[in-house]
């Protein structure tokens, strides 16, 4: 085993071990912030979690994506609700950026300040919102409406995507200023709260490089669908494990139900899935951090990307469904932890791109 491995397994151990002990799911979903703050200041100052991926001349840790990959692994598997994976993700392309040397001033100030305090980012712009176009920046400003941005209301920062194909950009944006209001919407995942941002001439520091043809904006939105993979695998092989272990105690006619051949053959066919769905974001997480600019297949980031998102969503969809069913009627009521899973699997699947949006635009490189 590497020296990289070896330091993944002890940090998966370690967040594991600090979400079993520190989170409490249920109260956070229904805090003012739809997390837990203090929480949060915790990850930050007792693991590091903020500075993770910002390089060490900003007194940060210096790790990668595959690092952060751990960490949104594990808040996925515990559907902790919690800003840190967007942070990582927005950490991630700022600390590759400041190693290019194409990071301006505004965005060393904030990676200096990931690494010393807590700052939840929100990236706002991965989801199409039906009837709205994309947010345009004229003059060092940003006007548009932005929907479903995951922790938008309560976020420190926003990283906003403006533009499209070869004009998108990336964007900070101070969301406590003039011009900028967010307004929380009804989501379906208790876990993770979304709002509606709107801009209107908001300030904004651009961090694409001139003339870089959306190349900043695609890396964006490509880590934030392999996040989505990772933790929706992760989510999925939580619910089977905890499937498993009911079927094992849960008795029916003086046997346990695992026992029963139907059911064995069920699980087997999830164990299978989470197993592919495992292999696919494990892969889409080594081709973000090779750095070349095609697999084997001929395929770019933007498209393994695409395919791990919907195989990750897709699955934790399905595998949720059918623990829920194999829990029988304990399992549909509110009070059990599947149901946050079953919705945590809806909303993936919606989230950066719908599965049949992703399936589509995957088609037309055929």
């Amino acid at each position: 085993m590497s020296e990289n491995e070896d330091l993944r397994d002890e940090m998966r151990k370690a967040v594991a071990d600090f979400l079993r002990a520190e989170s409490d799911r249920r109260a956070a979903m229904d805090g003012d912030h739809g997390y837990d703050r203090a929480l949060f200041r915790r990850g930050v100052a007792d693991l590091g979690l903020g500075g993770l991926p910002v390089p060490e001349r900003f007194g940060g840790l210096g790790l990668g994506f595959a690092e952060a990959a751990v960490v949104i692994e594990e808040f996925g598997r515990a559907v902790a609700p919690s800003p840190v994976p967007d942070t990582l993700i927005a950490g991630t392309l700022l600390g590759e950026s400041a190693d290019a040397g194409t990071l301006g001033e505004p965005g060393e100030a904030l990676l200096a300040r990931l690494a010393e305090e807590p700052v939840a980012i929100a990236v706002a712009g991965l989801t199409e919102t039906p009837g709205r176009g994309p947010v345009v920046a004229d003059g060092g400003g940003l006007s548009g409406v932005v929907g479903a941005v995951p922790h938008g209301a309560t976020a420190d920062v926003l990283l906003v995507i403006s533009g499209e194909g070869d004009d998108a950009a990336v964007h900070l944006v101070d969301p406590e200023q003039p011009g900028v209001t967010r307004t929380p919407r009804r989501a379906l995942d208790h876990t993770r709260r979304l709002a509606d941002v709107e801009l209107a001439g908001a300030r904004a520091d651009r961090l694409s490089p001139e003339g870089d043809g959306g190349a900043l904006a695609r890396r964006l939105v490509a880590l934030a669908r392999i996040a989505l993979a990772a933790e929706s695998a992760a989510a999925a092989q939580a619910c089977l494990d905890e499937t498993v272990g009911y079927l094992k105690v849960r008795e029916q006619f003086g046997r346990a139900i695992g026992s029963f051949q139907a059911l064995k053959h069920r699980c087997a066919d999830l164990a299978v899935a989470v197993h592919c769905a495992v292999a696919t974001a494990q892969y889409a997480v080594r081709f973000a951090i090779t750095g070349e600019a095609t697999d084997e297949l001929g395929d770019d980031l933007p498209t393994v990307a695409a395919v791990a998102k919907v195989v990750g969503a897709d699955t934790l969809m399905r595998v949720a469904a059918d623990c829920l069913q194999l829990h029988g009627g304990v399992g549909f009521t509110f009070e059990h932890d599947l149901h946050l899973y079953f919705k945590r699997g809806k909303a993936n699947q919606l989230l950066a791109g719908s599965g049949p949006a992703l399936r589509r635009q995957l088609a037309a490189r055929l």
